[in-house]
């Protein structure tokens, strides 16, 4: 994994929450951390129960954060509370279906930054100051529908429900081994013995299927 180089292991970052994923959860430890918590993630974690399927289940953690900004891109008659972040902190927002994630990529950055109604800095120099903001080592965007939230630090790990601390080198073997279980799992439909049913394959179907 060593091979890999930053820019290829977040690509491959930003697709396996992006497929199937969504946005559950967020967690702040000012100033040394910012914590952003996804479901539906398509790189292989142990089970968190014996006997069912991978967690989907990951946390990305920005260690020494600049900048975090929650971001609404619906204008005010829209049905999402204004308070929406204190509500997905407190698990008490619906949490919307799909979500789109970029890492460190200037200019879609800017275009997706163009569309938001409404910023709302909650730490730091805030991502409208671009110069500080794109000079950052990390610069992360996620939009799940009508909300999203931008953030830039110095350091970038994650974490799953057993391991803390994993450095972004893991990230492109658990994504190979994770569509290794997936063609396992769809070729187990054919036998006696099918592997417990999973979210994130069922919606990730191969081919021809």
């Amino acid at each position: 994994m060593k091979n890999d180089s930053q820019k290829d292991i977040l690509a491959i970052l930003a697709d396996a929450i992006s497929d199937v994923g969504y946005w559950s959860y967020w967690l702040e430890q000012f100033p040394n951390l910012f914590q952003l918590e996804f479901g539906g993630v398509l790189l292989w974690n142990p089970p968190i129960k014996e006997g069912k399927a991978p967690s989907g289940q990951i946390a990305l953690l920005f260690q020494q954060p600049y900048s975090v900004d929650f971001l609404t891109f619906s204008d005010s008659s829209s049905n999402m509370p204004p308070d929406w972040p204190q509500l997905m902190s407190q698990d008490k927002l619906e949490l919307p279906h799909g979500v789109s994630v970029l890492f460190n990529d200037q200019s879609l950055l800017e275009k997706e930054l163009a569309d938001v109604k409404a910023f709302q800095t909650v730490f730091g120099f805030g991502c409208q100051n671009s110069n500080k903001f794109f000079d950052s080592e990390f610069q992360c965007f996620v939009r799940a529908r009508d909300i999203g939230v931008v953030v830039c630090g110095k350091k970038l790990n994650w974490r799953n429900h057993t391991e803390n601390n994993l450095a972004l080198d893991l990230i492109p073997e658990r994504s190979q081994k994770w569509w290794k279980y997936w063609r396992a799992y769809w070729d187990s439909k054919e036998t006696a013995n099918p592997f417990p049913e999973d979210y994130a394959c069922e919606v990730t179907i191969p081919a021809g299927s």
